[in-house]
């Protein structure tokens, strides 16, 4: 099998769980570490969290300013203001402080892709994957233009979207997404050793100028399609995969 040199990139030293099981497995060398991101989810956490605490905050200052100058008994202040104070501080608060946390609950969130397959793990949750044990890849990649437009400048950015089920012959199967920041190179190794393992006959590389792009897609033992098309392996000439994107040229 033509396998892709990929520079190591591990951060953190290996758990010795992840190294026994790849060792029993057999699927060689450790080739990268892809680590998990929930940065756009901290993002929004701080920002609810300086609203929710802000509102808090204004609610505790009220109550002590009122009840030591005003001498205004706390339970009638409390009911009618509240509603308008505490609340909403506690419905931005607490959503803010769970996705703050969330990574707290799966401290440990990574791909280990090595040479014959890929470790992935999820707090306690770890699970093993030869490339000859896939079954199947079900993905969809969406690309969103976002317009923004200021005084003095007008641009168009581009998210592009990744959702992807990797299937294991047991019945298993993990999903991977954008919470990936490399998912893009990570989904089209996977693709291409899948590929590999489950056409019955050898599939070279085409150049992707001169085929067919299929962004919603499942790849599986009788071969690559979507609801529109589906092509038999024994169909397909030449496969390459790019971003995310099978990208197929059929036999004449």
């Amino acid at each position: 099998m033509v396998q892709k040199d990929i520079p190591l990139t591990a951060p953190h030293d290996i758990p010795l769980e992840i190294q026994r099981m790849a060792k029993e497995a057999q699927i060689g060398e450790l080739r990268k570490v892809y680590s998990a991101s929930n940065r756009p989810t901290k993002e929004v956490g701080n920002a609810l969290v300086l609203v929710g605490g802000s509102l808090l905050a204004a609610f505790v200052f009220m109550v002590l300013l009122l009840t030591v100058f005003a001498h205004i008994d706390i339970a009638s202040f409390i009911l009618p203001f509240g509603i308008f104070f505490l609340l909403p501080a506690l419905l931005t608060l607490l959503p803010g402080c769970y996705m703050l946390l969330h990574r707290g609950i799966y401290p440990h969130w990574h791909i280990y892709l090595w040479h014959d397959g890929f470790v992935y793990e999820k707090g306690q949750d770890r699970r093993i994957f030869r490339w000859d044990q896939i079954v199947s890849i079900k993905g969809e990649v969406k690309h969103t233009e976002y317009h923004h437009t200021s005084k003095h400048i007008s641009f168009t950015e581009e998210k592009i979207t990744y959702d992807y089920q990797v299937r294991h012959q047991d019945g298993d199967e993990v999903k991977l997404s954008n919470i990936f920041p490399e998912i893009a190179e990570l989904i089209d190794i996977l693709l291409a050793e899948s590929a590999r393992q489950l056409a019955p006959q050898e599939v070279t590389v085409a150049r992707p100028e001169s085929t067919i792009a299929l962004s919603n897609f499942a790849l599986d033992q009788q071969g690559i399609g979507n609801e529109q098309e589906k092509v038999s392996w024994e169909e397909i000439r030449e496969i390459v995969m790019k971003d995310g994107v099978a990208i197929v040229r059929k036999t004449l």
